[in-house]
């Protein structure tokens, strides 16, 4: 970039020389609108400069946010795959703790069917102690019913029963039978007694095997809601940290969006340099031009001064310079065409070549027009239609066919009107542009019979 610049100063800088050369020498010296097109395209360069060092600069610091936003990104990366390994491991537990959970409720419904067969076998030791009850309670009532018949016909008691007898046998006989019928009473209740207490022995374990299921039972539900509770908390731990992977995805997709916008203002920087050094090189275009046409007017330069060494500012014919000597800068000499080009010269609204010669310095515009040569002012006013044409215009007839015309002046600014006799060096009007005009310069010609033809013949 400073390489394209420093080669743009120094083409200007040998602008400037030979625009300088021709001044000495008192010649117009063509340079398309030179002071002011040399000081627009050095701005222009200056500009293009400026611009383009600060997109270097700029693309500099994104390339460095792109470096970093790639190490963070990275970073990123890192801590996501960390923290997804953090959530396996928390699958894993909740897997295992699943695997326990479902472990300790096999074993509460095997738990449950053992407590459902023992109050089974509980319902049905009850219902056998109850027939035995039953049978039982039939069982007295017969011993009951013996005992009372033995009373009744004893007269209410064993001595009776005994005393009643007629014989010593009979007594023997009858003590037998109370004897043996005690026996066998104390049998029956002692064999009652016996199962009672059997049953009832059997209940009270099968009680306690219950009371044993149901703690082992209400052991392994406590167990169950721990191992509930250690779950639910693993799933809460599991959702905050999978809420931190989508936290940490969500800052993976803006990094990345961001890293592409940053490189999509890269690639429009680097296209905007492209842009800048396409238009320095139209800049070093037109500039060759203008070196191109300052060789031309040297050569014109040298050659005139060769044919005519002695000439001062006045004209063997008399016309002087119609601005002061510090405005020579031609910016469209006579004879410019569109295939004849002369740097800046417009032909878009002009059909044929160049009529006169336009002067263009820098600061021109207000400039005082003096008329070339005396003379009676023809025409004093606007030449042309709307913005095209002449614009304020001053036509001086000089006699024998010759006048002169100066065009583009600034309006309001005529110092003659027609028919008025002037001097020669008489102010006519100041510099502006108005009518076709793309900026402040002095156009003027000679005609000779009404034609055109150049003036620099007779200057």
């Amino acid at each position: 970039m400073s390489t394209t610049r420093k080669a743009l100063k120094r083409k200007i800088a040998i602008l400037l020389s030979l625009v300088l050369l021709c001044a000495v020498f008192m010649v117009p010296s063509y340079a398309g609108n030179h002071n002011d097109e040399i000081a627009r395209l050095q701005q222009e360069a200056d500009r293009i400069a400026r611009e383009n060092s600060a997109r270097a600069a700029q693309i500099a610091e994104l390339q460095g946010d792109i470096a970093r936003e790639d190490s963070f990104i990275k970073e990123v990366n890192k801590q996501i795959e960390q923290i997804g390994a953090q959530v396996d491991a928390y699958i894993e537990l909740i897997d295992a703790k699943q695997q326990a959970i479902n472990g300790i409720i096999g074993d509460i419904e095997q738990k449950g069917r053992e407590i459902y067969e023992a109050e089974h076998n509980i319902t049905r030791k009850e219902n056998e102690i109850e027939r035995l009850d039953e049978e039982n309670n039939r069982n007295i009532e017969v011993f009951g019913s013996t005992v009372a018949q033995m009373y009744m016909n004893s007269g209410g008691d064993a001595i009776s029963l005994l005393t009643g007898s007629t014989s010593f046998y009979d007594i023997l006989v009858r003590a037998e039978m109370i004897r043996t019928i005690g026996e066998k009473n104390n049998e029956l209740m002692e064999d009652l007694l016996a199962k009672i207490e059997q049953q009832e022995e059997e209940i009270a374990e099968l009680q306690k095997d219950i009371e044993d299921i149901q703690n082992e039972r209400r052991i392994f539900e406590e167990q169950q809601r721990n191992f509930e509770a250690e779950k639910e908390k693993l799933e809460e731990e599991r959702a905050v940290v999978t809420e931190e992977i989508n936290k940490q995805y969500k800052t993976l997709r803006e990094l990345t969006a961001g890293r592409d916008d940053i490189r999509f203002n890269v690639r429009n920087l680097e296209g905007q340099i492209s842009d800048a050094a396409a238009e320095l090189s139209e800049i070093d275009k037109r500039i060759a031009e203008l070196e191109e046409l300052n060789r031309r007017i040297e050569e014109e330069l040298r050659y005139d001064h060769s044919q005519n060494p002695d000439r001062p500012s006045f004209s063997g014919q008399g016309f002087i310079w119609p601005l002061s000597d510090s405005y020579r800068m031609i910016t469209c000499a006579f004879g410019c065409s569109a295939s004849n080009p002369c740097g800046y010269c417009s032909y878009g609204w002009r059909g044929s070549s160049h009529t006169g010669v336009d002067v263009g310095n820098s600061g021109i515009g207000g400039a005082s027009v003096f008329a070339m040569r005396s003379g009676t002012v023809t025409f004093a006013g606007w030449k042309g239609c709307c913005h095209t044409g002449y614009g304020v215009t001053v036509i001086i007839d000089h006699g024998d066919g010759v006048s002169t015309l100066y065009a583009h002046m600034q309006a309001g600014s005529l110092a003659v009107s027609a028919n008025q006799f002037v001097e020669q060096g008489q102010v006519v009007g100041r510099v502006g542009s108005t009518g076709h005009s793309t900026g402040n310069h002095l156009h003027f010609e000679v005609r000779v019979n009404g034609t055109a033809t150049n003036p620099m013949g007779y200057l």
